[in-house]
C-alpha cells in the first residue's frame, strides 16, 4: 500500500522568510548540502553588504566562498540583481538562489551566467511535502547548476573566429532538423568546419553535410577498412542507383575515381 503525497503551504511553515525559512537553513545546512552535492559550512547569516544583507553566507569543502539566497515566491529581478551584487562584493564563488517558484526567464538567466562566467550559480526549487500523516519535510529540486563541460566548451567556443560561430550554429539547426524528420537520428556535437559527419547505423558508412558558399550537399562516405569492400558497396549502390535515386528524390552523383575510400556524392548543388 502506498502512502499519499501531500503539498504544504510554504507560508504556513515558515511564517517569514527571514527569521523562520533562513534561520531554519541556517541550522540544517545539511539538507542543501546533500541536494546540492555540496558540503556547506555556515560562516555567517545576515551577511552586511553595504545597506543590503546575503541571507546566508557559507563555504564549501575547499574554503570558496557560497552565498545563497531566499525566496518563498517567485523568482524575481529584484532578487537576481541581489546575487549578483553578493557574489560581487563578498568575493563570492558559488552562489545559490532557493526559490518556491522559479520562473522560466530566471532560469535562462542562470544557466546563460553559467556559461558566460567562472562562477557558479544553482536555482533551487523548495517544497514542503509529507506522506499521509507523516510531518511536513523540506523537498529542495536543483532546477540549474553548473556544468564544467559546457563552461569548457563556452570557453573554447569565445576563442572561434565569426565564420567558425556560424557554422557551429548552422550545424546544430541542420542536427534539430535531421532529429525531427528522420527516426532514431543521433547527433554528434557540430564542430567548426565547413562539414559535418553523422553516423549511417551501418559500419563503415558515414553521411557528411558539405556547405560551403560555392555548394552545398550530402556525401555518403564509404570508409571500411577493406578497398575491395568499399568497392563492392560502391557498385552494389551504383546497381540500385534508379531506385536509390526515386527514393531519395534527386539525381544522384557517384565518384569515378574509385579511390581506395570509395565514396558516392548525393545531390551536390
Amino acid at each position: 500500500m502506498l502512502g499519499k503525497l501531500k503539498k504544504h503551504d510554504l507560508r504556513k511553515i515558515w511564517k517569514n522568510e527571514a527569521n523562520d525559512f533562513t534561520k531554519w537553513l541556517e541550522e540544517n545546512l545539511e539538507s542543501l548540502s546533500e541536494s546540492i552535492s555540496l558540503d556547506l559550512t555556515l560562516i555567517k547569516r545576515e551577511q552586511k553588504v553595504g545597506a543590503f544583507s546575503a541571507d546566508i553566507l557559507a563555504e564549501d569543502e575547499q574554503g570558496q566562498k557560497v552565498i545563497i539566497e531566499n525566496q518563498l515566491e517567485k523568482t524575481d529581478h529584484t532578487h537576481l540583481g541581489q546575487i549578483i551584487t553578493y557574489v560581487s562584493n563578498l568575493d563570492g564563488r558559488t552562489v545559490v538562489w532557493i526559490s518556491s517558484e522559479p520562473r522560466q526567464e530566471h532560469i535562462n538567466a542562470l544557466n546563460w551566467l553559467n556559461t558566460q562566467t567562472q562562477l557558479n550559480f544553482y536555482l533551487v526549487k523548495v517544497e514542503a511535502i509529507s506522506i499521509d500523516d507523516s510531518k511536513p519535510a523540506p523537498l529542495f529540486q536543483v532546477i540549474c547548476k553548473p556544468d564544467d563541460e559546457i563552461k569548457i566548451a563556452a570557453a573554447a567556443t569565445s576563442e572561434l573566429s565569426v565564420r567558425d560561430k556560424f557554422n557551429m550554429q548552422f550545424w546544430s539547426e541542420i542536427n534539430k532538423k535531421c532529429a525531427d524528420i528522420l527516426p532514431g537520428f543521433t547527433s554528434r556535437s557540430p564542430k567548426k568546419y565547413h562539414f559535418h559527419s553523422q553516423a549511417s547505423g551501418k559500419g563503415g558508412l558515414n553521411f557528411v553535410f558539405l556547405a560551403t558558399s560555392k555548394y552545398y550537399g550530402i556525401e555518403l562516405y564509404i570508409d571500411t577498412p577493406d578497398a575491395d569492400i568499399n568497392e563492392s558497396i560502391l557498385k552494389q549502390l551504383e546497381s540500385q542507383r534508379n531506385e536509390i535515386e526515386r527514393e531519395f528524390g534527386a539525381k544522384l552523383e557517384f565518384d569515378e575515381r574509385r579511390p581506395a575510400r570509395a565514396q558516392t556524392l548525393c545531390n551536390i548543388s
